[in-house]
């Protein structure tokens, strides 16, 4: 595993434009859920993530989590929270954050996962079709699904 400093991980993820970094974690041996396609049908899986450094940017129209790939050299988007959907603020958050990966050669990673269904309060059956709306809104931006259930949006500039 590589060893990367705490100061080089916070730049990773302080995005200009997305405002004020509100909360910041240190965080290891984390799980996530997510859908993963499993020959043809998806099902919820849990995956370990082995995050150092998670950060929160949060206005009063949204909040966005982001933390670093377990590689160390790209960024994990956790969460993407619009507070009034339907009027582009999501599309204005993740445009600002592509720019940023372009700009900086990061790979952005994600699980595309309806926020409101916790571990508690799951339901597979409402959850799947947030899913794919997540999952199709996600792919409008470049994004592509692989098979164990994350989105990977490559950069337009290659790293040197």
């Amino acid at each position: 595993m590589q060893i990367v400093k705490t100061s080089k991980l916070l730049e990773m993820v302080t995005i200009p434009g997305l405002g004020e970094i509100t909360d910041g974690i240190k965080m290891k041996d984390g799980i996530e859920r997510c859908f993963v396609n499993k020959n043809g049908k998806y099902k919820v899986n849990e995956v370990s993530m082995d995050y150092s450094m998670v950060v929160q940017y949060e206005t009063k129209d949204y909040t966005v989590i982001l933390g670093n790939s377990n590689d160390y050299e790209n960024i994990y988007l956790a969460a993407i929270q619009v507070n009034n959907q339907g009027k582009g603020i999501g599309t204005d958050v993740i445009n600002k954050i592509l720019d940023y990966c372009d700009e900086n050669s990061y790979k952005l990673y994600l699980h595309p996962f309806p926020l409101k269904y916790t571990k508690e309060n799951f339901n597979f059956k409402k959850a799947l079709p947030l899913f794919y709306k997540l999952k199709d809104w996600y792919k409008s931006f470049g994004f592509v699904e692989q098979k164990n259930g994350y989105m990977i949006y490559h950069p337009l500039k290659l790293k040197k």
